[in-house]
Formats: structure tokens, C-alpha cells, sequence
């Protein structure tokens, strides 16, 4: 059973990444109340410090103009009503020190400068420092400063952190749970088309197919998945069908066939290839080789190459002798290549090929050229090899290099022998008569038989006074030999 295990499911990975984005868009919304929550605590307690510094700079005015300095003090400790007040100083119009009120010990020191003396919030020493114009009918008359510490401030924003924290923290389970809900129910589809491959894959022949749930991105997979499936499935029908018929047709044909890799060891072979060759279907071209006859071993190297070279089928005759054989076969040998291409380029991947004994063909070869130019009685060339030899040698010497003569012989009173003693005995005294002839010439000679019983001999480099009437008298020699017959 094929079984796919990746390293991590897809709905692991989708339901990491939303809870990472989750987790950043909580983070962000945390951070951004946290920020606008400790802005809004800073405005606020600015304002209140502003209308307080204002209130208190009211009741001030008339303790500068009568220089009340216990009534001043005392408008200056109800400063102390806001929890962040550290201190509160009070200055006349030249901005020296009136009377001040500090809440701790270690409050900073009032000081102002006139020239910078302005309404409005600072931040000093981390501390905010309230700045206000007291006036009387339109005079500037003193100045009025509260410092305020931020400990609230950042006790307010610690707050805030601490509940976006524990929002988060609150939060992130169940949005994962759901998250994980919805990435299922999602997922389903692509689940069941991945049962459904897994099947497939055990079985390519498989009828099974993936249901189409949804009509949306996922169903048009699942309905493309399917017609991919279809269309395999009639391809690997049509695909086993075909091999089925090669198969059929390969180990019933009265011709071996067998294929070749690109090593040239055997891959598959028939029955029939076995049969001729006397090899196993894991034989080598070595062992192959070796079973080839004398020459016909270079010539199949030579074939061999030029298939490999030259991309094309090639044919070849070759004498062949199985290891425990006692006759040599002839064999005829197809031999195609198999080609692949390869970034553009053609690639020699092997052959195919197919043999055939064709022994009896050459044997009925040589028979039909024996009785086309052979007398069939006495085995001499007859008159058509007699008179294309005699063109042949003539052709080959235009030139009179060398001289050449022919005798006509003719058998007197032949007749009375088939008449008296019978066709038979007629026949052998013709065969005798040949084998006399064919002894009394050199090998390069030709004896023939006409027809009847006139022969013809050709001789070559042949003087008239010497070659030509010493054979004469060496065939009348021989004749003159009795010939007994029955």
C-alpha cells in the first residue's frame, strides 16, 4: 500500500500561519490601544493640569496683589487634589519666586525664566511642567507652574499592556479551535481527493473517483482530477491492450525478436530467439558475438556502429553456430534503433531486432544457381555459365595481355551407346567422360558441358603449339582408357 507522509499536513501548516497572523493582528491591536490608551491618559492629564493651574492661578491673583503670602501657600496645597502633582510655585510679574507647596521632598526647585516664560505643557526631567499666565484687568500680574510626575501615566499603560496580554492569551485558544474547524471543513474536499489518489495508486485500473463537494477553486481540482483520471485510464487500457497484442504476436512469431539496451545486453527475447540462437533471454552481446562465424563477427561490429552512428535500420547475413551445435545456420538480422530525445539532442537508448534462419533459403539459393548454371548430370558449368565466363574473360582482356583458346569436343557415335545399352548406361559414361576432362586442365580452366555430348573447354594463357596440343593429347590419352559401365 503506497502511503505519503510529508513532514507536515497542510491544514498544520494553514492553521500555523493564521495563528501567526492572528497573533500579529492581536499583537497590533494591543499595541495600538496601548499607544492610544497612554495618549489620551497624557491629553488628559494635561488638561486637568491646565484647568488646575488655571483655577489656582485665579484664586492666587488677589493674594499677588495684596502679597498674601500665607493665602497663597494655601491655594497652592489644594493643587495637591490631583494625585500626579509634585509641586506647585507661585512667581510675581518679574517672575521671582512668590510661594511654592512641594508634595515630597525631592521636587525640583522653582525656577523661570521671564524671557521663556509661555503658556503651555513641557516635559522636564520626566516630569510635566504646567505653565500659567495669571492677569488682573489685562496686566500679567504673576505666573503660576505645576510639576506633575507620570508614574500614572505608566501605570495606566502597564494596565493597558497587561489587558491586551491577557486578551490575547484569552483569545488565541479559541480562535485556533475555530480556526481549525473551518481549516478542516475546507480541507475535507482535498482530503478525500488525497484518499482517493492513494487508491489510484494502488490500483491504476481503479474505478474510483473523488467526489465533487464544492463549486469552487477545490471542486474544479476535483473535477479536473477526475477527467485525468478518466483519460489515464483509457490510455492505460488502450496501453494494455497493445502490449497484450505485442506480447501475443512477439512469443507466437515464427521469427526471433529481442531487444537490446544500450550496453547491447539482451532485455527480452521470445521463444523463438531462444530457439535459434541456443541463448538465454539474459544473454550478453558477447555470447552473441562469439556464436558468429569466422569474418561475420567484425561485419556484425561493423553493423552495430553504423546503427549507432547513423540512427537508421540496418540487415546483415551472418554465419551462426549455437555453443553445442554441430551445423553452422545462416541467419538474417533486422536490426532498428531505439531513440530518445534528450535536450534536443537524439539519444541511442538500445535496439530492437528480429532473426531469422534462412539456412534451407540459401541452401535453395545455391540449388536454383547450380541448376541455372550447372549441368545437373556431370556437376560441369553449363552452356549459359560457358558463355557469360567466356564474356567475362574476354571483357578482361581488351587489351590481348594474354592469350586464350577454346576446344569443342564432340563424342562420335554417342548415339549407338544410348540406343544399344540404354540412357542410363548413357548417363554414366557422360559423368565418367567429365570427371577425365575436367583432370586433364588446370583449376582456372573451364570444362562445360554444351549439350549432348559436346563439351567445351576454355583455356587461359595458352600458346597454340604447346598448351592447347598437349591438353588435346592428354584428353584423347584419357579416352583412350577403357570405361567400364555395369
Amino acid at each position: 500500500m503506497i502511503k505519503f507522509s510529508p513532514r507536515r499536513k497542510l491544514s498544520d501548516k494553514l492553521l500555523l500561519i493564521s495563528s501567526f497572523v492572528i497573533v500579529i493582528a492581536l499583537l497590533s491591536i494591543a499595541l495600538v490601544f496601548t499607544v492610544y490608551t497612554e495618549h489620551e491618559a497624557r491629553n488628559n492629564l494635561q488638561q486637568d493640569l491646565k484647568v488646575l493651574a488655571r483655577v489656582v492661578g485665579g484664586r492666587s491673583a488677589a493674594a499677588l496683589v495684596f502679597n498674601d503670602e500665607k493665602g497663597a501657600l494655601g491655594n497652592l496645597r489644594s493643587t495637591a487634589l490631583n494625585e500626579s502633582v509634585v509641586k506647585a510655585c507661585l512667581y510675581d510679574a518679574q517672575a521671582a519666586l512668590f510661594a511654592s507647596h512641594a508634595e515630597e521632598s525631592g521636587a525640583p526647585g522653582c525656577a523661570l525664566d521671564l524671557d521663556d516664560a509661555q503658556e503651555g505643557v513641557t516635559e522636564q526631567n520626566g516630569l510635566l511642567v504646567v505653565t500659567h499666565r495669571i492677569e488682573d484687568a489685562g496686566d500679567t500680574i504673576g505666573y503660576m507652574t505645576i510639576y506633575a510626575g507620570t508614574e500614572r501615566l505608566t501605570q495606566i499603560l502597564n494596565n493597558a499592556l497587561a489587558v491586551s496580554l491577557l486578551t490575547l492569551l484569552g483569545l488565541l485558544p479559541f480562535a485556533v479551535l475555530v480556526l481549525k474547524r473551518l481549516i478542516k471543513r475546507v480541507l475535507e474536499p482535498l482530503t478525500m481527493l488525497h484518499h482517493t489518489a492513494q487508491k489510484v495508486a494502488e490500483n491504476p485500473f481503479s474505478s474510483v473517483r473523488a467526489a465533487r463537494q464544492q463549486d469552487d477553486e477545490v471542486g474544479q481540482l476535483v473535477a479536473v482530477f477526475n477527467a485525468m483520471l478518466d483519460k489515464l485510464g483509457e490510455e492505460n487500457n488502450a496501453l494494455y491492450a497493445s502490449e497484450n497484442r505485442f506480447r501475443l504476436l512477439a512469443e507466437n512469431s515464427p521469427v526471433g525478436i529481442y531487444q537490446m539496451d544500450e550496453d547491447g545486453n539482451i532485455v527480452y527475447a521470445n521463444d523463438r530467439w531462444r530457439a535459434l540462437t541456443g541463448l538465454s533471454a539474459s544473454a550478453s552481446r558477447a555470447e552473441l558475438r562469439n556464436a558468429i562465424q569466422g569474418d561475420d563477427q567484425e561485419r556484425y561490429e561493423a553493423l552495430l556502429h553504423k546503427m549507432r552512428a547513423q540512427h537508421r535500420p540496418q540487415v546483415l547475413e551472418y554465419s551462426y553456430r549455437a555453443e553445442h551445435g554441430e551445423e553452422e545456420s545462416m541467419f538474417m538480422e533486422h536490426l532498428a534503433p531505439l531513440l530518445e530525445q534528450r535536450d534536443g539532442k537524439t539519444v541511442f537508448r538500445g535496439s530492437i531486432g528480429s532473426l531469422m534462419d534462412i539456412s534451407e533459403l540459401k541452401t535453395a539459393q545455391l540449388e536454383l544457381e547450380n541448376l541455372a548454371f550447372y549441368d545437373p548430370l556431370t556437376s560441369l558449368p553449363n552452356r549459359r555459365f560457358f558463355r557469360d565466363h567466356l564474356r567475362q574473360v574476354m571483357s578482361q582482356n581488351e587489351q590481348g595481355e594474354q592469350r586464350i583458346a577454346m576446344l569443342m569436343i564432340d563424342l562420335d557415335d554417342f548415339k549407338k551407346v544410348n540406343d544399344t545399352l540404354g540412357h542410363d548406361t548413357g548417363d554414366q559414361l557422360l559423368v565418367i567422360l567429365a570427371e577425365r576432362l575436367r583432370s586433364q586442365v588446370a583449376k582456372r580452366d573451364v570444362v562445360s558441358r554444351m549439350g549432348g555430348d559436346e563439351f567445351m573447354i576454355l583455356l587461359r594463357d595458352a600458346d597454340i603449339r604447346t598448351t592447347v596440343e598437349r591438353v588435346a593429347e592428354r584428353i584423347l590419352r584419357s579416352v583412350e582408357q577403357p570405361i567400364l559401365v555395369n
